[in-house]
C-alpha cells in the first residue's frame, strides 16, 4: 500500500488520499516509526528523509528526482549503491527491493555503514587536532 509523505502540501495530500488504495500524510515528525514498518522509501531528492530512511535500515528508490540537487544527488547516491534506481521502471524496482531481504542486504548495509560513527565526534577530533596544531605552530 503506498503511503505518500506531503510535507505541508495540503493540496497533494488531499487528492492523493482520494485515490483508492493511498495513504497520503501531511507533515509527520515520527518518521522512524513510519520507516520501522515501510518496505522501501521512494524518493525524490537524496536529502534529509532519504538519510533518515538510510538510519532506520530503510532501502530507498530514487525516482523522478527534482530539478538541482535533486538530480545530482539521487545520481550520486545511486552510483554508490546506497539508493536503487527506479527512474526507469519504478514498480519492477520496488518489487525487487520489498521482495527478499537479501535483494537490497547491500544496499542496507552501506547505508547502514554511513551511521557507524557520530558525526560530531568527527568534527570534535579533526577541533583538537586543528588546536594543538595552531599551538604547536604558535609557540
Amino acid at each position: 500500500r503506498p503511503v505518500v509523505l506531503c510535507g505541508r502540501n495540503e493540496r497533494l495530500r488531499l487528492r492523493l488520499n482520494a485515490v483508492e488504495g493511498c495513504t497520503a500524510l501531511g507533515w509527520r515528525e515520527d518518521l522512524p516509526a513510519i520507516f520501522s514498518v515501510a518496505g522501501a522509501l521512494v524518493d525524490n531528492a537524496g536529502g534529509t528523509t532519504c538519510a533518515e530512511a538510510f538510519a532506520a535500515g530503510l532501502p530507498v528508490i530514487g525516482a523522478d528526482p527534482i530539478a538541482g540537487h535533486g538530480r545530482l544527488g539521487q545520481s550520486a547516491l545511486i552510483r554508490a549503491g546506497l539508493v536503487a534506481d527506479g527512474r526507469r521502471d519504478l514498480a519492477a524496482v520496488v518489487n525487487t527491493v520489498c521482495g527478499p531481504a537479501d535483494a537490497s542486504s547491500e544496499q542496507r548495509r552501506r547505508a547502514r555503514a554511513m551511521f557507524r560513527a557520530d558525526p560530531a565526534d568527527s568534527l570534535v577530533r579533526w577541533l583538537a587536532d586543528r588546536t594543538t596544531l595552531g599551538q604547536h605552530l604558535a609557540s
